[in-house]
């Protein structure tokens, strides 16, 4: 009977799937690159917590349904002063459904100034969370592919594209089929954007997203959000803020370029959005998008919207009365305008607007307090949560 089975799996072409292996770096092997050689579909890979800084971290990872996994800690792989053979990044991801968690990418740089921590050529879905992102060209970078999805979650990105002139960002997806970041903090891009997506369909969700003006030069991130295609675009629950020496006067830009996603429409609902910057613009749009923009506060901007909106505008407030503007504590201060005075956004495309989380400092979204009316921004009054700024630390 067996030998019948066999022989009937080897004429249709059948094969059982293999069991998946955890791999582990440095125990059963001692380096990434000799890892990623080992490793089959559906793996387990393991790194152990500690500095890795030598060129056998640069790897090229082409399995599918893998995961990549900081071990007892965060894996710090170091790329400063290393040659990069394949040109692009620290860790090159060409296989499908792959998850990166707890894993520290930093120092890389080539030639054509994208050298990125991730490079993702997949065309399936790759997940990155509790990861730390630095002193990069490019945090993550994706290609054009059209089909691939990328999810970040609960994620660090700052001080992207030092060796550059612009181009460099923390965070770039590329013309795709979804890109959703929640509960992440994207700050101090340098020249560059904080968040930048082509992706046909974004949702970005509960997230910190800053230009906080820490560089020792004079120049600081440019957009806080770039979507320039525009796409059906989900923002909703950030607390976002705009530095007196931001390269751009605008704070989010949407479809200001080829408008090639599918949809034109934006859901910007329940966001704080802070400005330092004279003359900034809150929203700069192009084309004619649909959508809603609801329950904001636009504070300290000169122009809340420019360019063309179709859909529905209401319910936004500006200058409110936060608890500690100079610490970046955006919860409204009692008897704020903004309390209680939201209404409920409806949905969007099938998907709820309601907020349900609010972002807290460092790297959670916590769940955001019902009953009573919604307030207006990222933070409901009734939290506990109230949180300063302080440093992310990676023990």
């Amino acid at each position: 009977m067996m030998r019948l089975l066999v022989s009937l799996m080897m004429i249709f072409g059948i094969t059982l799937p293999l069991s998946a292996a955890t791999l582990s770096v440095p125990d059963q092997y001692p380096t990434i690159q000799a890892a990623s050689a080992a490793a089959q579909d559906n793996d387990t890979v393991l790194i152990e917590a500690g500095i890795y800084n030598d060129s056998s971290i640069i790897t090229i990872w082409s399995q599918n349904n893998l995961t990549l996994k900081g071990s007892g800690g965060m894996a710090v792989l170091d790329a400063t002063g290393i040659d990069i053979p394949n040109g692009k990044a620290i860790f090159v991801i060409s296989g499908n459904n792959v998850v990166v968690e707890q894993i520290e990418f930093t120092g890389a740089d080539v030639p054509d100034n994208n050298g990125a921590g991730i490079r993702y050529e997949g065309t399936g879905k790759l997940t990155v969370k509790n990861a730390y992102f630095h002193d990069n060209e490019m945090g993550i970078l994706t290609g054009n592919l059209g089909t691939e999805e990328i999810v970040i979650d609960s994620c660090e990105f700052h001080d992207h594209g030092k060796s550059n002139n612009g181009f460099s960002h923390n965070i770039y997806i590329g013309r795709g089929a979804k890109f959703t970041m929640t509960g992440s903090y994207s700050h101090d891009a340098y020249i560059g954007h904080n968040v930048k997506s082509r992706a046909d369909e974004n949702y970005i969700l509960y997230n910190r997203i800053f230009d906080l003006d820490e560089h020792s030069s004079d120049r600081a991130s440019s957009y806080l959000i770039d979507l320039p295609e525009g796409g059906l675009s989900y923002v909703i629950g950030n607390e976002l803020h705009q530095s007196a020496k931001a390269e751009n006067t605008t704070a989010i830009s949407y479809a200001r370029e080829n408008r090639n996603g599918p949809l034109q429409t934006l859901y910007f609902v329940n966001n704080t959005l802070v400005n330092d910057r004279n003359n900034g613009i809150a929203l700069n749009m192009g084309g004619t998008p649909g959508g809603k923009i609801i329950n904001n506060i636009f504070d300290n901007f000169r122009t809340i919207r420019s360019g063309t909106f179709t859909g529905e505008e209401h319910r936004n407030i500006e200058n409110p009365t936060f608890i500690d503007r100079a610490l970046y504590i955006y919860q409204l201060q009692r008897g704020s305008a903004g309390i209680d005075a939201g209404v409920d956004p409806g949905s969007g495309n099938g998907f709820a607007l309601t907020p349900v989380f609010q972002y807290r400092h460092p790297l959670e979204k916590t769940a955001r307090p019902r009953g009573g009316k919604l307030d207006i921004g990222a933070f409901e009054r009734a939290g506990k949560g109230i949180h300063t700024l302080v440093p992310l630390l990676l023990d």
